[in-house]
């Protein structure tokens, strides 16, 4: 019925999101941010999510905007399902983590004349390391880029490590937002410090620095440091008075509470972890004009004026000074200029039209499928 339906709405393309997360709105991941954007241009979305049990079914809650939910080891059972479905549309399937199961699926969707891509979000090898992506593997990671008729990565470090790994035709395509996060839908008033800095986010103790983030309410206890979140706690690590944790608060009201702020930082430990992410929160406080601050992980691209990147805690304070003397409008508006070219309407717009153009693999696979027919 959904194959009926997507023929039906007159579309000349589909394309599979194959996810290492689920479609939930709320926490904001690049699957699910292109699924959206995907929809709202009226192309059909297959969105292969990952389970932990056979019981875990997604809702078909998205069905009116063009997007099935399917789980991953249903696929995986049987790709021709999905593989033979879908003829004389173009089809993309899009991989969004280097799955070992997707050995036959990758294989499949080629010889049925899929365009198949790979986008690199995640240093998985390093995931992999710290006890999770506990099924990932080296040698099919090298097959998955060196099979695809096309790789993107979010930023130039997993930009370089997939040349390392095989693929020099690898491009950059980072990170973006959702367009009206920076809306104020109705006052969070918080206290104020001599100067307020935040943070919105994961959590997690394998890449937050909570230790940085101590030690530097420590040494400026007029400052105010407030942290939204979930996923981790401070793990024995004595948080002073001056910070506080408001928890995981509804993505709407984010900037709300982040109104109040002079900084907003991302404390990442600095390791391989944090120098493969460009966090989507990044894109979010320069949309609400915030200057910003991080340790760990890089500026986006084309924003290295815009976030300063310290290393240590005297370089972190020092950024948080002169980023919290930098609140001219001119410098806001700068920043919303630079988000408003992030959202993942414009990234999605790059990814289709790097693919219409046939960049990398893409035009040799149209050719060859093209003579067979």
């Amino acid at each position: 019925h959904f194959e009926e339906r997507a023929r039906a709405g007159g579309s000349p393309r589909m394309v599979a999101i194959f996810s290492g997360t689920q479609l939930l709105e709320s926490e904001g991941q690049r699957p699910t941010q292109l699924a959206l954007a995907l929809a709202r241009r009226g192309i059909p979305v297959v969105f292969v999510y990952w389970r932990w049990w056979e019981n875990e079914w997604r809702p078909q809650d998205r069905l009116e905007e063009g997007i099935v939910q399917i789980p991953i080891d249903v696929v995986v059972r049987r790709p021709e399902m999905l593989t033979a479905a879908f003829e004389g549309l173009e089809r993309i399937a899009l991989f969004e983590l280097p799955y070992p199961g997707f050995f036959e699926t990758l294989a499949a969707a080629s010889s049925a004349g899929w365009i198949t891509v790979y986008d690199v979000i995640d240093d998985w090898e390093e995931f992999h390391r710290v006890g999770q992506a506990v099924w990932w593997d080296e040698e099919f990671e090298r097959h998955l880029i060196g099979a695809c008729d096309a790789v993107f990565a979010i930023n130039e470090p997993l930009a370089a490590r997939v040349r390392a790994l095989g693929g020099p035709g690898v491009e950059l395509l980072g990170n973006g937002l959702k367009a009206g996060i920076a809306e104020v839908r109705e006052p969070r008033p918080l206290a104020r410090g001599e100067v307020t800095v935040g943070y919105f986010g994961y959590l997690a103790g394998a890449w937050f620095d909570w230790e940085l983030i101590a030690e530097a309410a420590v040494r400026r206890p007029a400052w105010r440091f407030y942290l939204i979140g979930y996923g981790g706690s401070p793990e024995g690590t004595a948080l002073p008075k001056n910070v506080e944790l408001l928890g995981k608060q509804p993505q709407p009201d984010l900037a709300a509470f982040a109104a109040n702020w002079d900084v907003a930082v991302i404390p990442f430990k600095p390791d391989r972890l944090a120098v493969g992410a460009d966090p989507i929160k990044t894109y979010e406080y320069l949309a609400m004009g915030l200057p910003v601050v991080v340790t760990g992980v890089h500026p986006p691209a084309g924003a290295e004026s815009l976030v300063d990147r310290a290393e240590g805690v005297e370089d972190f304070l020092r950024a948080i000074e002169r980023a919290a003397a930098r609140q001219g409008p001119a410098e806001a508006a700068a920043r919303r200029a630079f988000a408003a070219g992030c959202t993942w309407d414009h990234r999605l717009e790059s990814l289709l039209a790097a693919l219409a153009a046939g960049r990398q693999r893409v035009a040799e696979k149209r050719a060859l499928f093209e003579e067979q027919s």
